[in-house]
């Protein structure tokens, strides 16, 4: 037998060995993208702090990548970041190791960028036009190219209160004005192609063309509260107002009367048109549906004085108005029965001023009870109550973010958020404010006060806003130009 040398015998013993064991596999982990942020609900203009807990088992972090959901990145560690607008941000770190491994976590829930409270700020005043007697009841109303027009108490039989009683402001300067006979406290309303329509206290009725020109004027009734609503096909409907139970369809070529329907009383409200044309008003008690040839489509009798604007919601198929026994009525629009009416909310009358509507339906109303106050649309009942400083006449405003601006009598101004509360601080302007707030196409808010030396200014207010509401009746008579339609 041949022997094996111990030498040799070692060699195949370790050769044995080393190819009986198998290689043990080395695994490369993959990192932990992990963080937090001082805040899920930042307000515009503040910084984000973002805190990197990200790990790696089996190295180290060596890259850091985050995506704030808006185009926008860093590669720092623990980054602090200004978001430049309000909005829901979604955010993204992904972290690569040093062996280069990568691994994502996106945030679970969005950041929040909110826009700064203005709670504590006034509005800006733009401009302000002193005007040189005081207007009472005549609301303003403004034209696309924003100039601003408005009646006054002024008249032609007394000098002491100033040259005109209709003015027409723009950027803060006088474009033109007219002295009628009488005083004027009805309100302007504005064609498509610019010429204005407004009573006096006489009962004439004017058309001035964008220049300040006279179209034609006409004798009528004494025009009282009552604003002019205006067609599709340029027609005019106006109350009769203080002497009168008529409504009339004016021809805007020569002022010429196409027709005249008498109702049972004093017709002191503004006409609703719906996009058929039939014309909705009230009189001291009782809601009209007038097709556009002066004939009666329906009538309800409802309750007490009113002078307030008709409302009209053609999608919902709901006529809206308030009266001075402190009601608030839904009506159908077809056939003009009562949808539901609330008394419990108000606590004095609502004579003058009226509804206005948000895109929501939420219907806001003030009274001489000095409150504004929300309503369902669904049956009346009351969402919310804001107390303001004193007696609201006006119909108030909705800007495009849902915001409600109004005046009262105490001379205070109101900005509030759909939820009743204040928006922009309360600005106490030089007056009383008894004319319904205009938003114009560009946001800019216009108000008109009356001193107590018995002046008036007209301001140009500022806020966030850029222009009115385009769904619901946002203001009087719908729109700045108060077509009524």
């Amino acid at each position: 037998m041949k022997k094996i040398s111990f030498s040799t015998f070692l060699i195949i013993i370790t050769l044995c060995l080393l190819f009986s064991c198998e290689k043990e596999e080395v695994i490369d982990t993959k990192p932990v993208a992990a963080f937090k942020v001082n805040e899920q609900t930042i307000v515009e203009g503040e910084p984000a702090i973002f805190t990197d807990l990200s790990f790696d088992q089996d190295g180290s972090i060596s890259m850091w990548n985050w995506d704030f959901g808006n185009g926008e990145s860093s590669t720092e560690q623990s980054p602090v970041y200004v978001f430049p607008s309000i909005g829901e941000y979604s955010i993204k770190l992904t972290v690569t190791d040093n062996s280069g491994q990568t691994n994502v976590n996106k945030f679970s829930k969005a950041i929040s960028v909110l826009e700064p409270s203005t709670a504590t700020t006034n509005p800006i005043v733009l401009w302000s036009y002193s005007v040189p007697y005081k207007s009472n009841q005549s609301n303003i109303a403004v034209s696309n190219d924003g100039t601003v027009y408005f009646g006054t108490d002024g008249k032609s039989s007394d000098p002491t209160r100033g040259d005109y009683n209709i003015f027409a402001i723009k950027d803060g300067e006088l474009v033109w004005g007219h002295l009628s006979d009488e005083v004027v406290r009805s309100s302007p309303s504005i064609a498509e192609d610019g010429t204005v329509y407004i009573g006096d206290y006489n009962g004439d009725f004017f058309a001035f063309n964008a220049d300040g020109s006279q179209k034609w004027q006409v004798r009528l009734k004494r025009f009282k509260y009552a604003s002019p609503a205006i067609a599709a096909d340029g027609t005019i409907y106006i109350g009769g107002g203080d002497k009168d139970t008529k409504i009339r369809a004016i021809n805007p070529i020569d002022g010429a009367e196409k027709w005249a329907f008498t109702a049972a009383g004093k017709v002191r409200s503004t006409p609703a048109i719906d996009s058929k044309g039939v014309i909705y008003f009230s009189d001291y008690n009782t809601l009209y549906a007038l097709n556009s040839d002066g004939t009666e489509k329906w009538r309800n009798e409802y309750g007490d004085y009113t002078a307030c604007a008709t409302v009209l919601i053609e999608s919902a198929k709901t006529i809206y108005i308030a009266d001075k026994t402190k009601h608030l009525f839904a009506f159908n629009m077809d056939d003009g029965t009562m949808k539901w009416n609330n008394t419990t909310a108000a606590t004095d009358k609502i004579e003058l001023g009226g509804p206005a509507v948000a895109a929501d339906g939420t219907i806001y109303l003030g009274g001489e009870d000095k409150k504004m106050i929300a309503y369902n649309y669904e049956n009346g009942s009351v969402k919310w109550e804001f107390e303001a400083k004193g007696k609201i006449k006006a119909v108030p405003a909705i800007d495009n973010d849902g915001n409600i601006y109004f005046g009262d009598g105490a001379g205070y101004f109101y900005v509030l958020n759909p939820k009743g509360e204040t928006k922009w601080k309360e600005y106490q302007l030089d007056g009383a404010i008894s004319s319904s707030a205009v938003i114009g196409a560009d946001g800019v808010i216009y108000v008109l006060t009356s001193n107590a030396d018995s002046k008036g200014t007209l301001y140009a207010l500022q806020t966030k806003a850029t222009g009115l509401a385009d769904e619901g009746w946002p203001m009087r008579s719908k729109n700045a130009r108060h077509t009524g339609r």
